[in-house]
């Protein structure tokens, strides 16, 4: 009992390290002021855990868990005979009636770029020096008459994305080189950062190295169907790493 004692108190200091750091690199991100609120009801049960089970291990939970509420409601109408059709028919029946009361908002656009501020707009004549015009022209996107705008930002599923942020795209992480808008469509174009992210084994992070910077380019034509996730970068200062959280 002794050795667990000891065992216990050393691993619950080395966590309490870790969530305090975790806890303190969310709140210097200013757009998490508001939002993110911690949610540490696990941390009761812990030191029983460790006790019984020894060293825990990528513990977590979600903003989102009472969502968990809908699937507990699913499993219990068939008097737990079938649990998963249960739950998938609740959960089908469900979603389709919320979608039907979503109110006229919802049914908008998700790409949104009317209230950003625009760094340069005029016809793309004028903008024979960019490497970003030369593309949409070469690709047939425009013409030299054809006005464009470069603009700081766009709102995508709510979500600010702006020049030079990162963003995750096809399991690969650009930085954003410029946000581009016709009258027709917007266009990025997309540094390569890393083909893939990372995942550390311990604790589970997301991360790149931020010595990693390619050559590469991409040009992506933005729609609602894009798959595209907006991401915070915190620079790990013990190392090389850059950590990734996506925006919410």
């Amino acid at each position: 009992m002794t050795l667990r004692y000891r065992f216990l108190y050393r691993d619950l200091q080395v966590l309490e390290r870790h969530i305090v750091r975790s806890e303190t690199m969310i709140q210097s991100l200013p757009e998490y002021a508001n939002l993110w609120i911690p949610k540490a009801h696990w941390l009761l049960h812990t030191a029983h855990d460790i006790w019984q089970r020894g060293p825990s291990r990528l513990q977590t939970t979600l903003m989102n868990e009472m969502k968990n509420s809908i699937f507990k409601l699913g499993v219990t109408r068939g008097n737990f005979l079938n649990p998963p059709r249960d739950c998938a028919e609740f959960y089908a029946k469900q979603s389709d009636y919320d979608l039907q009361n979503f109110d006229a908002e919802f049914g908008r656009s998700i790409l949104k770029s009317d209230d950003t501020d625009i760094i340069i707009s005029g016809p793309a004549s004028t903008f024979h020096d960019s490497f970003a015009v030369r593309l949409l022209q070469q690709t047939g996107q425009i013409e030299t008459t054809m006005t464009i705008e470069f603009l700081k930002s766009i709102q995508f599923h709510s979500t600010r994305i702006a020049q030079e942020d990162y963003i995750l795209v096809d399991q690969a992480v650009y930085t954003v080189s410029r946000l581009i808008r016709t009258p027709t469509a917007h266009y990025m174009l997309l540094q390569l950062v890393a083909p893939k992210i990372q995942i550390d084994s311990t604790d589970g992070a997301y991360y790149v190295l931020a010595d990693q910077m390619h050559d590469t380019v991409r040009l992506l034509s933005l729609s609602d169907a894009s798959s595209i996730t907006g991401l915070w970068v915190v620079q790990d200062p013990d190392s090389n790493r850059l950590h990734l959280v996506p925006k919410f």
